[in-house]
């Protein structure tokens, strides 16, 4: 066949690459059977080349998408909310293949885990609980009120003039602020003691020594 391009030559069998796109990545199909013209380099496929051509872009496909587990059908399907007879009419397959899969009796054919998958992504919820790699969870800090701002919260709570949402603001800001801890003092902590070791002590007085006792500072090494 004489070259459309430069009509001068016709075209030679010869081998080209084909760069396309597969999942949004650039990929290379390499060593296609073309037809090129000698003279000016124009390439053109036959249709049997063209086709030849889609086989090897649906196999780089396919090998680009890892086959599904019967965990990640079974939640396919619960996700969807169907029963075995339901997904096996969706996907066109026999009423008993899709749950051969998920018991793991055969593996999913290459073509129709393309398939899934491509039903997968068009489902947002499905996509998330299948593939828990892209589960994010952002765990937010929680917010802790300096002692300057927390005077300044206090103050605010004071003032009669204030008006209720400060005061709200202000309240929050308190509730955030945190508490230097209690130490009790060995003189203080001589005395709790007393009063847990004296028979007629009341419950409330011992369970308030007990505290104080828990706040004792540790004896340093020497």
């Amino acid at each position: 066949m004489i070259c459309t391009n430069c009509y001068k030559e016709e075209y030679k069998a010869a081998k080209a690459e084909l760069p396309v796109t597969i999942n949004g990545e650039a990929r290379i199909l390499g060593d296609l059977d073309c037809e090129k013209c000698p003279d000016c380099g124009d390439i053109n496929f036959t249709h049997a080349q063209s086709l030849e051509i889609d086989k090897k872009r649906i196999a780089l496909e396919f090998g680009l998408k890892p086959l599904l587990t019967p965990l990640q059908l079974r939640t396919l399907r619960r996700v969807l909310n169907m029963k075995l007879d339901e997904i096996c009419d969706l996907l066109h397959i026999g009423r008993n293949t899709y749950g051969r899969w998920e018991r793991g009796e055969v593996e999913i054919t290459p073509s129709m885990n393309l398939l899934v998958h491509n039903l997968i992504e068009k489902i947002p919820d499905a996509r998330v609980q299948i593939f828990d790699d892209r589960r994010v969870i952002k765990m937010a800090k929680p917010k802790v009120t300096g002692a300057k701002a927390a005077t300044s919260a206090s103050k605010t709570l004071t003032r009669s003039n204030t008006a209720s949402k400060s005061k709200s603001a202000a309240g929050s800001a308190l509730s955030q602020t945190s508490a230097p801890k209690k130490v009790t003092s060995p003189k203080a902590a001589t005395s709790a003691s007393k009063v847990l070791s004296d028979g007629r002590t009341s419950k409330n007085s011992k369970s308030a020594a007990g505290s104080a006792l828990a706040q004792k500072p540790a004896k340093g090494k020497r």
